[in-house]
C-alpha cells in the first residue's frame, strides 16, 4: 500500500502539471470525477492503514455516548473498564494519554459511534464531510469563474484519498467547516463566524486564517465577524468544559514530535525541545510576515502560505495535516502546496518500516527528500507570483 501511495502521487504531480497547462473537455472532467469517486469509494472500503488514530475517535465516541466527558479519563483507566470491548480501548495508541481533541471534534466522534458502532459505517459521516469540501471548491471555481477541472487537484490527491476516506482523519471536517465559513462570510459575517468556530472546535488550525479574512473585510462586517467567531467559540468550549481538555494537548506541544526534517536539524544543534520549539515557531512566524507583506490583498494565497510555514517548520507533520494546502491549492495552485501534497507520501515509508520492526523509525535522507524541496518551493512561492497567476491580477475576495 505505501508503494502505490507513493507510485500514485507522482502521477497526481503529473497530473496537476497537466491541469494547469491544458485544457480539459467537459467527457474527460467528468470521466476523472467519477474515477475520483471510486477511488475515494474503494478507499472507503479498506480499514484504515496508514494511521490508527480512528481507534482513538471511537474509543472517545463511545465513552462520550455514556454521558461521560471524553476529557476526564485516559483510555487506560480502570475507570471504565466497564466500557470496554473486544477491540477498544486495546487499539488505541498511547493509551495513557487523554484526548487531545476539541469539542466539535468530540461532538463528530460520538454521533459517528452512536450511529454505526465500530463498524466500517464509522468513517461515512467522514466520507460525506470529504463529498461536501469537493462540492464546495465546485462552487468556488464557479462562483470565481476558473476552469472547473482544477476540483481535479483535490478530487484524485492521493493523500485525500489515503487520509481521509482511508483513515477518516477528522482534519477534512474542520476544512468543510473553514470553506463554508469562506464561501458565505463576506456577504454573512454572522454565520461566517460561527463555521469559523466550529472548524475551529475540530482542530484548533483554523485561527491562523482569522487574521487574513478579517481583512478582507469591511470594519462593520470585521467586527461582526470577529465578535461572531469568538463568541461561537467561547460557547461551544464552555459546552463541553472539563479540566482536562487542555491538559494533553499542552504535553503533545511541547514535546512531540513526527516526521519533521526541520525538527531533526535542530536536534542537531541542540536537545533542548522547548528550544526547538521556539526556534520552530519563530520561523514560521517570519515567513507568515513575509507572506502578509506581500499577499495580504490575497487571503486564499496568504492562508495557504501560512499553512505551509506551520507544516514546513513544525516539530509533527502528519499527512493529513495537508488538507488545508491541498483544497487552497484548487482555488489558487501554489508550488509549495502541490510539492508538499506529493512528497509527504514518504511518511508511508515510516509506517512501513514500524509494521515490519515494531519500531517508529524517521531515515534521515527520506526526510530530507520529504521536506527539501517544499522548502525550495516555498521560497520561491515567496518571490514569485503563484502558478497561473500575473502580478497585476486581483484576488477574488473582495479587500477591505
Amino acid at each position: 500500500m505505501t508503494w502505490a501511495w507513493i507510485a500514485a502521487s507522482v502521477c497526481w504531480l503529473a497530473l496537476c502539471v497537466w491541469l494547469m497547462r491544458s485544457h480539459v473537455a467537459p467527457k474527460v472532467r467528468r470521466a476523472l470525477l467519477l474515477a475520483a469517486g471510486a477511488l475515494h469509494l474503494a478507499a472507503f472500503t479498506v480499514p484504515p492503514t496508514f494511521s490508527d488514530d480512528i481507534s482513538r475517535y471511537q474509543w472517545d465516541g463511545i465513552v462520550a455516548t455514556h454521558g461521560i466527558s471524553p476529557y476526564r479519563y485516559a483510555p487506560n483507566d480502570t475507570t471504565l473498564r466497564w466500557l470496554h470491548t473486544h477491540d477498544l480501548p486495546a487499539r488505541v495508541t498511547y493509551p495513557h494519554i487523554h484526548t487531545i481533541y476539541p469539542p466539535v471534534a468530540e461532538w463528530w466522534f460520538a454521533a459517528s459511534t452512536w450511529a454505526f458502532g465500530e463498524s466500517i459505517w464509522w468513517k461515512l459521516p467522514t466520507l460525506l464531510a470529504e463529498l461536501g469540501v469537493v462540492v464546495l471548491l465546485m462552487l468556488f471555481l464557479r462562483r470565481w469563474q476558473r476552469p472547473p477541472e482544477y476540483v481535479l487537484i483535490a478530487a484524485l490527491s492521493p493523500c485525500m484519498i489515503t487520509q481521509f476516506s482511508m483513515d477518516a482523519h477528522i482534519d477534512i471536517v474542520m476544512m468543510f467547516f473553514v470553506l463554508a465559513s469562506l464561501y458565505v462570510y463576506q456577504e454573512r459575517p454572522a454565520i461566517g463566524g460561527v463555521l469559523l468556530a466550529l472548524g475551529i472546535g475540530v482542530k484548533f488550525l483554523p485561527v491562523l486564517f482569522l487574521p487574513w479574512m478579517l481583512y478582507a473585510l469591511p470594519r462593520r462586517k470585521a467586527a461582526v465577524f470577529a465578535i461572531t467567531t469568538a463568541g461561537a467559540c467561547a460557547a461551544i468550549f464552555l459546552l463541553s468544559y472539563d479540566p482536562w481538555m487542555f491538559v494533553a494537548l499542552q504535553k503533545y506541544a511541547s514535546v512531540w514530535s513526527a516526521n519533521s526534517a526541520w525538527h531533526w536539524i535542530l536536534h542537531r544543534m541542540t536537545d533542548d525541545p522547548r528550544l526547538v520549539r521556539y526556534v520552530s515557531a519563530g520561523v514560521a512566524g517570519v515567513v507568515m510576515i513575509a507572506a502578509w507583506m506581500r499577499y495580504r490583498q490575497r487571503p486564499e494565497i496568504g492562508m495557504q502560505l501560512s499553512m505551509m510555514a506551520v507544516l514546513a517548520f513544525s516539530p509533527v507533520v502528519h499527512p493529513w495535516y495537508a488538507v488545508p494546502a491541498i483544497t487552497f491549492a484548487v482555488l489558487r495552485p501554489m508550488r509549495s502546496s502541490i510539492v508538499f501534497a506529493a512528497l509527504v507520501s514518504i511518511y508511508g515509508l515510516f509506517v512501513l518500516t514500524q509494521k515490519e520492526s515494531g519500531v517508529w523509525l524517521e531515515h534521515p535522507a527520506w526526510l530530507l527528500l520529504e521536506f527539501v524541496p517544499v522548502y525550495v518551493a516555498l521560497a520561491l512561492d515567496l518571490r514569485r507570483p503563484p502558478l497561473l497567476l500575473d502580478e497585476g491580477q486581483t484576488d477574488h475576495f473582495r479587500t477591505a
